[in-house]
């Protein structure tokens, strides 16, 4: 039912898992949802249900059935929800416009030839089989080699694929100047429509293809800053023993009431993770209220870059 209308490039296979799962989802529930999604084909990755945590747990996890039933009482394996404490007092804005100015004092580094970025993540994967939902656990280790021509090296598991005009800004310089960042990550995220939810899928995404300066990296924590629905966590240790300080925001925007969090590095304002619980209803989802659904961790910065697979 949610299959596009023209053939599918590879590159659009996450966006088209997003899609299916949107649709499993809101089939759960008792009221009609609220969807708000832009109608032209993304590449953004997904933040409704596909990621639920690092590799740096992996040994630690374990799932029994990775493919169970969605009409049995068996759940699907999802990793303990982080610790996300409100702290009391803490502005979130003035929070991250201290972070941002810290990181507008920092040198810019010279730009690569080829962009180099590594995430880690578990991915909560659903699709239908005989008249029944099952939902199992995707890990996943991506490496990607980004050409400013907007084609892509990655690797994933270990298998290495190549896509042209893969990239969703090809050859953009992203601006340091926060309304004309807000309009670069506006084209293929409808954040004026949506708000603050897409505005958080926007900036990870941001990260999924670049490695922003300090001085864009302020200005993404600007645009957060200027929100009103988003929450001061505090001190927040991510699933990589990483210290950071997180944000987070209350929204039904992909059909079920969830939590979605945000980590910086509160040194130099870079993007460490972030996380998506259900918070109230799985929908037909089999997983335990709260669930983690969505987790990605960013770890190129951890290491050199590598050079690409040949």
């Amino acid at each position: 039912m949610a299959a596009p209308t023209t053939p599918e490039k590879t590159d659009d296979y996450q966006a088209r898992k997003q899609q299916d799962l949107v649709q499993i989802v809101n089939e759960g529930r008792a009221t009609t949802a609220t969807n708000i999604r832009s109608t032209r084909p993304r590449k953004r990755w997904a933040r409704v249900a596909l990621v639920a945590a690092g590799v740096a747990v992996a040994s630690a996890l374990v799932v029994n059935q990775p493919w169970s039933g969605g009409g049995t009482s068996v759940y699907a394996a999802t990793p303990p929800v982080l610790a996300t404490p409100t702290a009391q007092n803490l502005s979130a804005s003035k929070d991250l416009r201290a972070i941002a100015n810290r990181a507008k004092t920092l040198p810019t580094p010279p730009s690569p030839a080829m962009t180099y970025v590594a995430t880690s993540g578990w991915y909560l994967n659903s699709r239908e089989e005989d008249g029944e939902l099952r939902t199992g656990i995707e890990p996943s280790v991506t490496e990607k080699w980004i050409s400013p021509d907007g084609s892509i090296i990655s690797r994933t598991n270990g298998q290495v694929s190549q896509s042209a005009n893969a990239a969703m800004w090809p050859g953009t310089v992203f601006s340091s100047q926060p309304d004309e960042l807000l309009t670069q990550l506006s084209e293929g995220h409808p954040i004026k429509r949506i708000g603050t939810p897409e505005l958080f899928v926007a900036i990870e995404d941001l990260y999924r293809e670049s490695n922003p300066s300090p001085a864009v990296r302020a200005a993404a924590l600007e645009l957060i800053a200027r929100a009103d629905d988003v929450v001061a966590n505090g001190n927040m240790v991510d699933r990589r023993g990483r210290t950071g300080r997180g944000y987070s925001l209350v929204t039904s925007y992909a059909g079920l009431p969830s939590r979605m969090t945000v980590i910086f590095d509160p040194a130099n304002g870079r993007l460490l993770d972030a996380e998506d619980v259900l918070i109230e209803s799985p929908g037909k989802l089999n997983v335990q209220i709260p669930a983690v659904t969505s987790y990605t961790m960013f770890t190129h910065e951890e290491q050199e870059s590598p050079p690409p697979p040949s």
